[in-house]
């Protein structure tokens, strides 16, 4: 089954929600004409990461996602994370819409604590993989890419495709551009991966979103600047793949217990 990707490298100006959104909302128009049907945008694609006032941005969550949903058809789906209060707790939530309304959510578990990310937000406590008309989605959320753990996981639960949103920084953009192919290969399934670029909080985003096929292959790769990515899979490819190095036929789980 062909599908086209489409990927918002967003410059997000942090806390400059009229002006992200403006842009991302353009972007999403301009791909669904274009027939693309899985749109991923990078992490806290809003606000980036304005930790002073992320709660109160928090509140215009909703009304975001309904945007998206008004512009986008029957057959689009859009992935991307916003912050998110549930019972009076902070989250980096991913969410997964289409045109009927939201999907599935999930809530970034690996919070980077370098950054002080866990003094802000709740980590969340399930691995989702949600099954959609176009194929069985993983979702992560930056920091979650170090962890092969969780990648596994979704893959056991039926994942073929591994959507990622970020704010990777430059420094370590090497080390993003080598998990991203490692998590692919392992697992054997399609990673689309949007990550931020610009500057926040003096911290230079590394950009480079990219999808990667199941054997490793870079299918199409942003450099560091404001861009959209347009590219094309077949789903089919994850399963020929898996026929002809069977690695997951291959696990022995009884010895992998640590």
């Amino acid at each position: 089954m062909l599908v086209k990707i489409g990927i918002i490298q967003l410059d997000i100006h942090l806390g400059e929600i009229n002006r992200n959104v403006n842009y991302a909302l353009s972007n999403i128009q301009n791909m669904v004409e274009k027939g693309v049907r899985l749109i991923v945008l990078p992490e806290l694609w809003t606000s980036g990461f304005d930790y002073k006032h992320l709660e109160k941005i928090a509140e215009t969550t909703p009304k975001i996602l309904q945007e998206v949903q008004q512009i986008i058809t029957a057959n689009t789906l859009v992935i991307g994370t916003l912050p998110e209060i549930k019972k009076g707790k902070l989250y980096n939530t991913a969410f997964l819409i289409d045109k009927t309304g939201l999907l599935d959510f999930y809530q970034k578990s690996h919070l980077f604590t370098p950054s002080g990310e866990d003094k802000h937000f709740t980590p969340g406590k399930k691995a989702v993989v949600v099954t959609t008309h176009l194929s069985k989605i993983g979702v992560l959320i930056c920091y979650d890419l170090r962890f092969p753990e969780i990648a596994r996981c979704l893959t056991l639960k039926g994942a073929e495709i591994l959507a990622i949103s970020a704010a990777w920084p430059l420094e370590r953009i090497e080390h993003w551009r080598i998990l991203l192919r490692a998590r692919a290969i392992e697992n054997q399934l399609f990673v689309i991966a949007a990550n931020a670029s610009g500057t926040q909080n003096k911290i230079k985003m590394g950009g480079h979103s990219a999808v990667i096929s199941p054997d490793g292959t870079c299918l199409i790769e942003a450099d560091d600047s404001e861009t959209i990515l347009i590219t094309e899979i077949d789903l089919k490819r994850v399963y020929t793949f898996r026929e002809e190095i069977p690695c997951l036929k291959s696990r022995r789980p009884e010895i992998y217990n640590v």
